[in-house]
């Protein structure tokens, strides 16, 4: 039988691979890998270590793996994200955070523990990014409050920075500081041309103005995410994709046809404002599974210690011009939308 895992302080973890050691993640309390700094092992130790291929993985930046091309060429290459686990808590991610905490070129070996224990120092990928955000943090509080008159009454506006990309955010406040009792909120991605101009081409707009009203009434907070335009293509990738959408394509396919996947947004930072604003218990308005999964079931729910007690859904009426579009979403991305029949 398995003996029961505990996970060891992340520090006794980066002791272990600046050793040279071995050591096992763990992800969700139950499933175990192997890790080692590639600069403590050869590819045929670790081969004879960590098991055989398919088994074995590399997991680096993109630039180690550029650097260093053929290499490790027999083994498969994971490519990890420069934010690391604060942007995908996963075992590859860890890893690398791991790694590059350690002082060391953040390229690992993972694979599959031999035998039934797992072998040296244990860390889950829970504690990698709890560790981070208390080391670093993904925002700063910029600004104090201060009074945001709107069409639907007044707020409390909050500038937010954050760290790794420079990105500007605001969370709009009304009820603040809220009960014991679950929260409305509203998180709303960056899109000019329907927030600002009022494009029919999206409902971004009307979701904008239906949380506002919603929020002022009952309270609750609007993060208010900037770099998000497009789904995260960027303005002017968006245009290029209305074009394309003219000509045919769907929201999706114009994203691929221009070299993006359908949606590269990151919503972490939305937890980690909400955690400083005090939050703990949420209702989220949104109709994208995505949102929910981002912020609690169940790789962030210890770190931005949220619970969401109910998904709101937040219906617009469809209109000529973007009925398509919300087809896609709904059909295509799992949105919950209500899209009448022709």
């Amino acid at each position: 039988m398995r003996a029961t895992i505990s996970a060891s302080p992340v520090e006794a973890v980066l002791d272990a691979l600046r050793a040279g050691d071995a050591i096992t993640l763990v992800a969700n309390g139950r499933d175990e890998t192997l890790c080692a700094a590639i600069e403590s092992h050869s590819p045929d130790t670790i081969l004879a270590r960590l098991g055989e291929p398919p088994d074995l993985r590399l997991a680096a930046p993109a630039a180690y793996l550029t650097a260093s091309r053929g290499r490790s060429a027999t083994i498969p290459a994971i490519v990890t994200h420069e934010r690391g686990v604060l942007r995908e808590p996963s075992v590859p991610e860890a890893a690398v955070d791991l790694a590059r905490l350690a002082g060391l070129s953040g390229a690992v070996y993972l694979g599959r523990p031999p035998g039934d224990a797992a072998e040296g120092v244990v860390v889950d990928v829970a504690e990698v990014v709890s560790h981070r955000l208390r080391r670093e943090g993904l925002v700063r509080r910029v600004t104090d409050p201060v009074t945001l008159p709107t069409p639907h009454g007044d707020f409390q506006a909050t500038g937010y920075l954050d760290v790794s990309t420079d990105s500007e955010h605001v969370a709009i406040v009304n009820g603040y500081p809220f009960d014991e009792s679950p929260t409305l909120v509203r998180i709303h991605s960056e899109c000019l041309t329907g927030d600002v101009f009022g494009s029919r081409r999206c409902d971004c707009g009307e979701q904008l103005h239906a949380a506002m009203e919603r929020i002022h009434a009952e309270g609750g907070v609007i993060v208010y995410l900037r770099g998000h335009e497009g789904r995260g293509i960027g303005l002017h990738n968006k245009l290029r994709a209305y074009r394309l959408q003219d000509s045919g394509h769907d929201t999706v396919d114009a994203n691929l046809e221009l070299g993006f996947p359908p949606d590269l947004r990151d919503f972490g930072v939305a937890g980690e404002i909400l955690r400083d604003l005090g939050l703990r218990s949420i209702r989220l308005m949104t109709n994208n599974p995505v949102k929910p999964r981002a912020l609690a079931l169940p790789r962030q729910a210890h770190v931005h210690n949220l619970e969401i007690e109910e998904v709101v859904p937040i219906q617009t009426e469809p209109n000529a011009h973007n009925v398509r579009y919300l087809a896609a979403k709904a059909e295509r991305m799992g949105h919950t939308l209500h899209i009448p029949e022709k």
